[in-house]
């Protein structure tokens, strides 16, 4: 989520197309902010952490040239996690940040004033709840008692939450222990916790350094119950096509299906939208979260297929390729 702090402007829509999105912003902000006219005074500086598109647009130097044309130049800063970022924001020490989907709803509880002018497909596997390689603790419902290090108001911390609820477990029988990303891997390492919910670059850094492990998770419907899903793929069926004049061709058939495998953000949708993804075409206004979800939909079936990730079912069902 890409967020930027209220200066003389009433609204900033959300874009998916968050590099478009925050150039634009970027640009929108440095007018707004009524900066001096020369060169050396105008500066956007941007909060940012080790994770999403914008330490990679600061790696290639997208928002730097872009702005620079401008006259305008970029100051950025650097924040282990997103609550210590809004709170910069808050406070005018930066004029636009990124952060997960769960530290904004922190902030703007406590009054904070931002707007959102972007957003990331999700990426549900870039969170997880980790435990040292050779730990008995094999599934959520395992951590009752247990000492589980997170960053306090972090998307990881509403991950818990929801992944608690879903086994059964109330927060209160667990032992949250409130670290930084950096602390938390010397606390787990040490074994001083036992398990750690976390985010990449920390999670892979972390799967790969020391092994260690991530917890199960059954993907079920984040509401209104549902069935847990445990197939995975093919959303699509290949058949071949004779023309009747010696040449034939292939034809892919692709179903718009759920199989398990989707991202969180989908099997939300369809908990809350039963019909999901058969619902009748006699609305033809769609929502911007509908059409959004079926969106996401499509391109995770399309990825999918094409990358060879899902077996294609072709002509005899008992063959795939």
């Amino acid at each position: 989520m890409t967020i930027i702090r209220q200066v003389k402007i009433r609204q900033i829509l959300g874009s998916a197309a968050l590099a478009l999105a925050t150039a634009w912003a970027l640009l929108l902000l440095t007018h707004a902010l009524q900066v001096p006219a020369r060169a050396a005074d105008r500066v956007v500086r941007i909060g940012y952490q080790k994770y999403g598109n914008f330490i990679l647009s600061k790696g290639t130097g997208a928002f730097d040239k872009t702005l620079a044309a401008q006259g305008v130049a970029v100051e950025w800063t650097e924040f282990p996690s997103g609550p210590p970022l809004l709170e910069a924001l808050n406070a005018g020490a930066i004029d636009i940040g990124q952060a997960g989907e769960a530290p904004p709803i922190f902030a703007q509880a406590a009054n904070a004033g931002f707007v959102y002018i972007a957003h990331e497909p999700p990426a549900p596997q870039g969170e997880a709840i980790l435990v040292p390689k050779d730990s008995a603790i094999k599934s959520v419902a395992d951590l009752k008692g247990k000492k589980v290090a997170l960053n306090k108001g972090s998307n990881v911390h509403y991950l818990l939450v929801k992944l608690l609820q879903q086994a059964g477990v109330k927060y209160s029988e667990i032992q949250p222990v409130f670290l930084a990303p950096a602390d938390a891997r010397a606390a787990f390492e040490t074994g001083t916790v036992d398990a750690w919910a976390i985010w990449d670059p920390y999670q892979a850094a972390a799967e790969v350094a020391i092994k260690a492990r991530t917890l199960e998770v059954d993907k079920i419907f984040a509401k209104g119950g549902g069935d847990k899903l445990t197939a995975s793929g093919p959303h699509c069926a290949a058949g071949e096509i004779d023309f009747g004049d010696g040449t034939s061709g292939v034809l892919l058939y692709v179903k718009a299906s759920l199989t398990g495998d989707e991202n969180d953000y989908v099997l939300d949708y369809k908990g809350r939208n039963p019909d999901f993804p058969h619902e009748t075409t006699g609305d033809q206004f769609f929502g911007e979260e509908q059409f959004e979800v079926y969106r996401a939909l499509g391109f995770h079936i399309t990825q999918r297929v094409l990358s060879g990730d899902d077996p294609v079912s072709f002509g005899d069902p008992a063959t795939t390729r």
